[in-house]
């Protein structure tokens, strides 16, 4: 499995892994911080590992000699997860579960933050 780097400016680099249907983007590094695109915690955290992953190869590629931290908003929950390149590397354990390499890491080493939420006026308080 080869990925490919799309770079868009200098400090911008997004980060395509092959798919299916030809190349998805699963994120870009902009200053040393890899965010995630489209993450979803309810699709996107493996609970076979209780785990967020990364695909092998960009991670090894692109995101550990690049990036400082990774960042994994879930915009529809107001959630984002983070951690530090170095650490996900320490602990990564890899897996193929029958969509390439993987590396996982358990959500207990990802420092979750959550967005304040604010009452909307259609929402039963």
């Amino acid at each position: 499995m080869v990925c490919s780097m799309y770079s868009t400016s200098r400090n911008n680099k997004r980060i395509a892994v092959p798919s299916d249907d030809g190349t998805r983007k699963i994120g870009e590094i902009v200053n040393h911080v890899f965010t995630k695109f489209k993450f979803n915690s309810v699709k996107h955290i493996c609970y076979k590992h209780k785990a967020i992953c990364l695909d092998k190869r960009a991670f090894l590629d692109y995101i550990l000699p690049n990036a400082d931290s990774i960042v994994c908003p879930d915009k529809k929950r107001g959630t984002t997860y983070k951690i530090d390149v170095s650490l996900f590397n320490n602990l990564a354990k890899e897996d193929d579960l029958s969509w390439g390499a993987q590396l996982f890491v358990p959500l207990a080493f990802w420092t979750k933050e959550k967005k304040d939420h604010q009452l909307s006026l259609w929402e039963a308080t």
